[in-house]
């Protein structure tokens, strides 16, 4: 669902945006999702630089499920007994994109921003759910790290053509 960012959002954003101004951005990135291209441009400020759209980098797809509250379709509990893989793979319907199907989208889009703007700093803004799954997958977090809106995470690409996690960092009050 493309739901647009309200009025909480637009006021974590401006917070983020005053504590990230300070950084040389070359670049600024953004799913294509309504939320995640109006907090790129809070969060560009005075940036000349245009957002470029990443359809890559939009949220995880539900399918038949968008729209619909967890509640509604399966307990979180249900998730809690799978294996590490398992939960990589898993989908309640067929037409869900699972995290592993997240990732080998997300991936191959970052690095090729990351090849574009080597050494640079560069602002993408994606989705809770993405980030999330960056962490599980490239750091080895738990599944159920918490992501907060307007949450930063640093990522380096590092000299060995990977993602490195640099930092987490909470603009929320």
């Amino acid at each position: 669902m493309d739901i647009p960012l309200n009025e909480t959002g637009r006021q974590q954003a401006q917070k983020a945006a005053k504590k990230l101004c300070k950084i040389p951005f070359v670049a600024v990135y953004a799913s294509h999702l309504k939320r995640a291209h109006e907090t790129a441009k809070i969060l560009r400020g005075d940036l000349p630089h245009p957002i470029q759209i990443e359809p890559d980098l939009r949220e995880g797809t539900f399918g038949s499920l968008e729209g619909k509250s967890y509640a509604e379709h399966s307990p979180w509990d249900d998730l809690y007994h799978l294996t590490h893989e398992e939960r990589l793979h898993h989908k309640w319907v067929k037409d869900q994109e699972s995290p592993h199907e997240v990732i080998e989208r997300v991936l191959p889009c970052l690095k090729k921003i990351a090849l574009n703007h080597q050494g640079k700093d560069v602002l993408i803004v994606t989705h809770g759910g993405v980030m999330r799954t960056l962490l599980t997958v490239v750091e080895g977090r738990d599944w159920n790290t918490k992501i907060l809106n307007t949450q930063v995470l640093i990522f380096e690409w590092t000299q060995e053509k990977a993602f490195r996690l640099h930092s987490i960092e909470s603009h929320q009050a």
